[in-house]
């Protein structure tokens, strides 16, 4: 319907809406961290690519995988 707001998929309370982003609430759980300096650093040390943005830092899943040398989706060998 036109001038309908898009459903939050994922991060809602941070305003990501993408089910492959892990929002600032999902950051914390995941590093254990709950100041965002604190969670930048984290990601920076274990070369997690990170996004900041109003709500938070933000991130991917692929940057995750990639970070612990998984292939992104979709790039799975034979």
């Amino acid at each position: 319907r036109v001038g309908r707001k898009p459903r939050r998929l994922a991060g809602a309370a941070s305003g990501v809406t993408h089910p492959a982003t892990l929002a600032p609430e999902d950051l914390e759980r995941l590093t254990g961290y709950t100041r965002q300096a604190d969670i930048e650093k984290w990601c920076h040390h274990n070369g997690v690519r990170f996004f900041r943005s109003r709500a938070g830092v933000w991130t991917t899943v692929d940057a995750v995988n990639q970070a612990l040398g998984l292939k992104p989706n979709g790039g799975a060998s034979p």
